[in-house]
């Protein structure tokens, strides 16, 4: 039994300009969506699960996930989304719900262990954010629920950048280390896909990870 009520979310509100537009989640990584990918990860950990986006795409209507919607109108960028899925935590989960955990949509080799690491370090934090050797990934991080006014008051003002305000608050990084990956370089398990070269190279990380047996 899970220590903490948690509910997931995929941030997909990303406006994919280097990908040409579109939703990058929708991109195949062998032979599933970089979405699918996410959820089959995270399903198991989480109470519920839902997909942050402003474009009510078909494919993604036809996921069967909830699909929430910023609160501002245009782009205010992932922040927007985690509030979105603050909101969206409390109103499915009530008082029961410990915290909502978030994911960037254009990550799929999320870690395994990415939920219950997070967990482990989430009972005396505001929030704990994931970490890999090239840096911080503030988009994939568990937030308290109770922190959804503050945020609103934040991206109210026109502040955008998730470190600053996640920096604000009692915080902690979670260090993840690279994926070995047989014959290529060690990969950072949040690699994303912004261009169409990131999807060919995820590709070829794919391979190597299935031909090492992984």
């Amino acid at each position: 039994m899970r220590k903490t009520r948690i509910f997931g979310v995929v941030i997909a509100g990303g406006q994919a300009r280097r990908m040409g537009g579109g939703l990058k989640c929708l991109s195949k990584v062998g032979d599933q969506r970089i979405l699918d990918r996410i959820t089959a990860r995270l399903r198991p950990s989480v109470s519920a699960l839902a997909i942050n986006s402003n474009a009510h795409d078909e494919a993604l209507l036809a996921s069967n996930l909830p699909l929430i919607s910023d609160q501002f109108e245009g782009f205010a960028g992932p922040l927007a989304g985690i509030h979105a899925a603050m909101l969206w935590a409390r109103r499915e989960g009530g008082l029961a719900t410990d915290g909502v955990l978030t994911v960037a949509s254009d990550t799929p080799f999320i870690p395994a262990d990415y939920v219950d690491r997070l967990e482990n370090s989430f009972s005396l934090r505001d929030v704990v954010l994931a970490r890999s050797e090239s840096g911080p990934h503030p988009t994939c991080g568990l937030w308290r629920l109770s922190l959804a006014e503050g945020l609103l008051a934040f991206l109210a003002d026109g502040k955008r950048k998730i470190r600053v305000f996640a920096e604000s608050h009692n915080h902690k990084y979670v260090d993840f280390p690279d994926i070995k990956c047989g014959n290529m370089d060690d990969v950072d398990p949040f690699f994303n896909v912004n261009t169409p070269e990131d999807l060919q190279e995820a590709n070829k990380i794919l391979a190597q990870l299935i031909k090492a047996g992984r």
